[in-house]
């Protein structure tokens, strides 16, 4: 299920991005520009968390809990 999530949402940031590259080249307005960076900026930092939940515990952070 988590996999699905992470996927979907890097799939996301693919077509944000992508949106962004079209209105660069179509010098559209600063509004609808900063829009699409907000929605490039949310979903990098979704997917970055979503990666750090599901990634497996370095044997030197497990130490430090001791």
């Amino acid at each position: 299920m988590r996999d699905t999530a992470i996927l979907r949402t890097l799939h996301e940031l693919d077509r944000w991005r992508r949106r962004r590259a079209e209105l660069l080249t179509m010098r559209a307005s600063e509004e609808e520009l900063a829009k699409v960076e907000r929605q490039v900026a949310y979903y990098q930092a979704l997917a970055e968390d979503m990666k750090r939940e599901v990634r497996p515990a370095r044997t030197r952070d497990l130490l430090s809990l001791l």
